[in-house]
């Protein structure tokens, strides 16, 4: 997702939760709130910096068991383009690099197994602008190519079973574009995208499903999109009218009725968290001054949840995490400044995790 982020400020530079909580707004109005933040050492969560696997920058991270898991991404330079594929068989003890697709330079942006050996990667020819889709099934030794020469900017990528699988993103132009396959992505067919013609931007950045038909798209603009049939249509939600300005990198949802979407405001250049307790009806807000954009959130329960992103707003910046233990009431600092930039965040239980980002940092959280 950050490479697509990346990629179009570069074109642009040429061209049980409770519903009323005090510290943070409830309704969909335009006031937002500073969202409550501690420094205390009350959360103990380790955590590990594996080094001297790559310098590359890491976009993705996944895991199909507690032990075998995959990091993707491409190098840092201008162009961010040649493919980078390191996987661990040790729980992340220890990682190694696996052969990436053959052919042009790809920076990878996201990536997804339906199973312990069949995995699928979408990546982006940062040279020529073109997308394609890769698709493994011998547990990373190989690649296919299943598409190729696309004129999109493929963002993020997920399988609700072995078959179904949903790719967002959008045009060369920035129209916003959802991919939907029923064959375990020998073929993809273009979804239709309601009208958001009132939106400055309609680019898309994080897709996550709930469940085999409900499912929920974030991208600029403070797009918040959501299907109930699998796709056959989506709907855009009502945001607050202060989330309009806002780009949302990542959404993810506990349960049926309690989600998050994060990102940042790109007027304030600070790190927002969208949360809803009523499957996207309404939504609150809230900012954070020690965090300037957030690019990545995942829960291991409803209660507890991780998010990870900058401090500040250039390309160099220290990466930040944040912790919560009471469904996002309050948010505890975790090293902040310590790590570089942090672009996605995952867990293998509710003890084990990792966060991956610049530089080739790969963190691993011990509960």
């Amino acid at each position: 997702m950050r490479n697509i982020l990346l990629l179009t400020l570069l074109i642009l530079s040429f061209s049980a939760c409770k519903k009323n909580d005090a510290t943070i707004t409830k309704t969909a109005k335009s006031d937002t709130s500073q969202a409550k933040i501690s420094n205390a050492d009350s959360i103990k969560t380790k955590i590990s910096n594996i080094t001297g696997v790559t310098t590359n920058w890491l976009d993705d991270i996944f895991f199909t068991n507690n032990r075998i898991g995959y990091a993707i991404g491409c190098p840092w330079n201008i162009f961010r383009a040649g493919e980078v594929v390191i996987k661990t068989t040790d729980g992340g003890s220890t990682w190694s690099s696996i052969s990436a697709p053959q052919g042009a330079s790809f920076s990878l942006n996201s990536i997804y197994f339906t199973d312990s050996i069949t995995g699928y990667m979408i990546g982006q020819n940062n040279y020529g602008g073109q997308a394609s889709i890769f698709k493994t099934i011998d547990g990373g030794t190989n690649w296919i190519t299943v598409l190729d020469s696309m004129a999109y900017q493929l963002a993020s990528i997920t399988f609700t079973d072995a078959n179904t699988g949903y790719i967002i993103g959008n045009t060369m132009i920035g129209v916003a574009t959802i991919f939907k396959t029923t064959n375990a992505g020998k073929n993809w067919v273009t979804l239709t995208v309601p009208d958001l013609s009132s939106k400055a931007l309609n680019e898309l950045y994080s897709i996550h499903f709930v469940d085999s038909n409900t499912g929920y798209i974030s991208g600029t603009s403070g797009i918040i999109l959501k299907t109930i049939n699998a796709g056959t249509t989506w709907s855009l939600l009502n945001i607050p009218q202060a989330a309009s300005h806002y780009y949302l990198f990542s959404v993810y949802f506990t349960d049926a009725n309690n989600g998050y979407a994060v990102g940042s405001d790109s007027t304030s250049y600070t790190g927002i968290i969208l949360k809803t307790v009523d499957a996207g009806i309404t939504w609150s807000i809230s900012k954070f001054q020690t965090i300037s954009e957030i690019y990545s959130v995942y829960f291991t329960d409803l209660s507890t949840g991780y998010v990870v992103g900058q401090c500040t707003k250039n390309a160099n910046a220290p990466g930040s995490i944040l912790k919560t233990i009471d469904c996002g009431k309050t948010w505890t600092v975790i090293n902040n400044d310590k790590y570089p930039t942090l672009s996605s965040i995952t867990f293998t239980s509710s003890k084990i995790g990792f966060a991956v980002g610049a530089q080739g940092t790969i963190l691993k959280f011990e509960e």
